[in-house]
């Protein structure tokens, strides 16, 4: 970073422990979105920055100091990585106070925004864009500063740079082949990571699509990389869409050459794109994978995760419960005899989460004894888990105690979530819809009318921060979906339970437009095809 000459010379700055923790989150943030590609980023990673006192606006009671503390500097850290790693300048209009959640990449409010906005107008006169966290709280006199609140890292990203952003970190990292091979493979491994590993899987598709696109290409790695950007591609494109997406090939002679855990990864997502996407069709996909999966007692890691794949394939696209069932008893069990802290703090999720989701569409006899046997496992090792872990099988378990009739401890489960604040927006979207239904069902309507204004709150909110950060690259596609799907399925809850009132032909396209394999499962469970079937069908099996 270039700074002009001042007077008096600047001086090094400290930052205390809570500043060097909101630099280290920082730095995970950068290396969990795509500027993670980017060969600039790898020595500042390892290092602490080196800060330097330019200036200081003195006032009756402030104190000097040296030295740096609080959370709010995480977004400036924040666009400082980025800036260097673009080797672009931030805009000398803009500047940031908010805290960068270290978990789901949301922007947080931080305190004393008064005194930052009397120093800015003495300091920084020409500065009259402020970007904060939604939510936050700011002084009645802005002294004609423009505050812009955002939701999350992406948005101020997208802010600040602007259009063509993705595209010069793509061209960076390929200009020689060891940063275009580095490229390739830091996109495969955040495809590997799962879907919470990455900050926006719409900037993962667009810069893998770019690479495919504009990267020259090294004639003896040439089809390796362009299966592994196909594959990265069609995998960010699901995972971005919800429901939908590109179909890819799976390449035999691609999938051998890869090592065993990454080869069974591969082969998971594809079990995942059967169901998300429709292609590949379930049987092949199912036969691929069963192909995959040794004797139980040789399981490792990577099989457990498939076989909760295959759980979800055949209760989604199959449409056998008991199958399903038995799959993810299978993938929970192994995780609880592996008993490490990562199985007990991540992986134990999915399988619990997935067999409380099938617990909420079964016959309501057996519905109750298998949900008194999950109910045993989440007081064991509920506790143990990850915010983001426990609030999936909060979700689910909220949904699989509703269709037993326990409505109280269904709508404690879901508050959980929905007031959870360092959660991913469409977690706290989907417990909010089912808290809705919840009171709507339980004759608690007022409570139902007041949830509904909250979660069309939320919803106007995160439209306004997508709104403000348009970058025009698509980048915003994925959450516009799930906030269209989210106010889709609200309205079709709505019109269900009232006793039809609403067009149930638009509102039941509406969902499967937003979304993918549901619209199969509501045709298997209504054959039919009453209307009023498939529109119960689709609002009890989406998954949010």
């Amino acid at each position: 970073m270039r700074l002009r000459a001042v007077e008096p010379p600047p001086q090094p700055v400290t930052l205390l422990p809570v500043a060097l923790t909101a630099w280290e989150q920082a730095c995970d943030a950068a290396a969990r979105s795509i500027l993670g590609v980017a060969a600039p980023l790898d020595a500042l990673l390892v290092s602490k920055p080196s800060l330097l006192h330019i200036a200081s606006a003195e006032q009756p009671g402030w104190v000097q100091t040296d030295r740096i503390d609080g959370a709010s500097a995480g977004l400036t850290f924040s666009l400082a990585l980025a800036s260097h790693a673009l080797d672009r300048p931030l805009p000398n209009d803009l500047v940031a106070t908010a805290e960068v959640d270290p978990v789901t990449l949301d922007l947080r409010p931080v305190e004393f925004t008064a005194q930052k906005v009397a120093a800015l107008r003495l300091i920084a006169p020409r500065a009259w864009r402020l970007v904060v966290a939604q939510g936050q709280e700011l002084p009645a006199d802005l002294a004609g500063i423009i505050p812009v609140p955002l939701a999350r890292l992406e948005d101020a990203l997208n802010l600040a740079f602007g259009d063509g952003w993705i595209r010069q970190v793509v061209e960076a990292a390929g200009r020689e082949a060891f940063g275009r091979n580095r490229l390739v493979r830091r996109l495969f491994r955040q495809c590997m990571g799962g879907r919470m590993s990455v900050d926006s899987w719409a900037t993962t598709h667009r810069a893998a699509s770019l690479a495919m696109e504009i990267l020259p290409v090294d004639r003896s790695a040439e089809q390796f990389e362009v299966d592994v950007l196909g594959f990265v591609r069609a995998v960010a494109d699901r995972l971005n869409r919800v429901g939908g997406g590109t179909p890819f090939a799976l390449d035999d002679a691609w999938l051998e050459s890869l090592p065993p855990d990454d080869r069974i990864g591969v082969v998971t997502h594809y079990v995942q794109h059967a169901v998300d996407v429709g292609d590949p069709p379930a049987g092949i996909a199912k036969s691929r994978a069963v192909r995959e999966l040794p004797n139980e007692r040789q399981w490792l890691p990577h099989h457990a995760r498939l076989a909760g794949a295959l759980g979800r394939l055949v209760s989604r696209c199959e449409g056998r419960l008991e199958e399903a069932r038995e799959w993810q008893e299978r993938a929970l069990q192994y995780w609880l005899r592996r008993g490490c802290r990562q199985s007990l703090e991540t992986d134990v999720a999915y399988p619990l989460s997935e067999s409380y989701l099938l617990a909420s569409w079964a016959d309501p006899d057996f519905a109750e004894r298998w949900i008194s046997q999950l109910e045993s496992v989440w007081r064991d090792v509920g506790f143990t888990m990850s915010v983001t872990g426990s609030s999936w099988v909060q979700l689910t378990r909220g949904r699989a105690l509703l269709a037993i009739g326990e409505v109280n401890e269904g709508i404690k489960s879901l508050d959980t979530v929905a007031s959870a604040r360092r959660l991913r927006y469409e977690l706290r979207l989907s417990a909010r819809r089912w808290r809705i239904r919840a009171f709507a069902t339980s004759g608690r309507h007022a409570e139902a009318e007041s949830a509904r204004t909250q979660l069309k709150q939320e919803v106007e909110a995160q439209r306004h921060s997508l709104f403000q950060s348009r970058a025009g690259d698509g980048s915003a596609s994925g959450r516009e979906r799930v906030l269209d799907l989210v106010l889709a399925l609200v309205a079709l809850d709505e019109a269900v339970l009232t006793g039809g009132a609403g067009d149930f032909t638009a509102l039941t396209e509406s969902v499967k437009v937003s979304g993918g394999w549901p619209a199969q499962v509501a045709a298997r469970a209504t054959p039919t095809g009453d209307l009023l079937s498939v529109a119960r069908a689709l609002m009890d099996r989406y998954p949010y």
